[in-house]
């Protein structure tokens, strides 16, 4: 899901928030399936942005996204250095491409949820005018600009022809039963071997500092939401950015 109706269920769904499920989608099996030039915080990724979530008791519901919009709008978990596939490079490229294609949309804050459901020309001395004009140049007003990045990515050469890798997190509880008296053959480990190593690798990346653009500030080693609440403060005048 996007980062927006993670953070705010009842809004209406638009044509945004599947554009950016979709690059949570590729962005998540990629990190499964290949090899990048930083392993060791891939766990801290899952952990973050996909996983992050809470129970707010006003709205008596779980909600979450911030790791997502942190991700998307200030490169969070995936700089220093810049994420990147390797012997991947047309992959690598449209992460980037359909990042910052998002994260034009989240630049324009609160007026963004509205004018994604604007339709009809608004006239000049309406308060979102000057709004709807950068939003009427925003890449992700529709489908298309999406679509032909992925296009345009797929016509290179550039992609890796190594064969994807077993997704690394841990196998379900059912998984486990129904194949836990498996032996595979050939002197290669059990599944339960296979999924003990993966246990304690999820163990251990909680310990890890989280990685970023600014990994010695004190936001950075703060919950993806206290940052974003930080991250708006700051946008709204009331309060310190962190140091981001």
């Amino acid at each position: 899901m996007s980062a927006r109706l993670l953070n705010k269920p009842a809004l209406s769904h638009v044509l945004f928030d599947d554009l950016e499920s979709f690059f949570h989608l590729v962005l998540f099996l990629s990190l499964c399936l290949f090899q990048t030039n930083m392993p060791a915080e891939h766990q801290i990724i899952f952990k973050r942005v996909f996983s992050e979530s809470e129970y707010n008791e006003k709205r008596k519901v779980f909600i979450g996204g911030a790791g997502k919009q942190l991700l998307i709008t200030h490169e969070w978990y995936i700089s220093d250095p810049t994420l990147s596939f390797i012997d991947n490079g047309a992959l690598t490229s449209w992460i980037t491409t359909a990042r910052l294609a998002l994260k034009a949309y989240y630049d324009l804050g609160s007026n963004a949820n509205g004018l994604a459901l604007v339709t009809e020309e608004l006239q000049p001395d309406h308060p979102l005018y000057e709004a709807k004009k950068v939003w009427d140049r925003l890449p992700v007003k529709d489908h298309r600009a999406m679509k032909i990045a992925f296009e345009e990515a797929l016509k290179q050469a550039a992609w890796s022809t190594a064969k994807p890798g077993k997704p690394p997190f841990e196998r379900s509880p059912r998984y486990q039963k129904q194949h836990s008296t498996k032996q595979s053959g050939g002197g290669k480990t059990s599944v339960d071997s296979r999924t003990s190593r993966q246990s304690s690798a999820l163990a251990s990346s909680s310990s890890l500092q989280v990685p970023g653009p600014a990994s010695g500030s004190s936001l950075h080693r703060r919950s993806p939401r206290i940052a974003a609440k930080q991250l708006q403060d700051g946008a709204d005048g009331s309060g310190s950015a962190g140091g981001v």
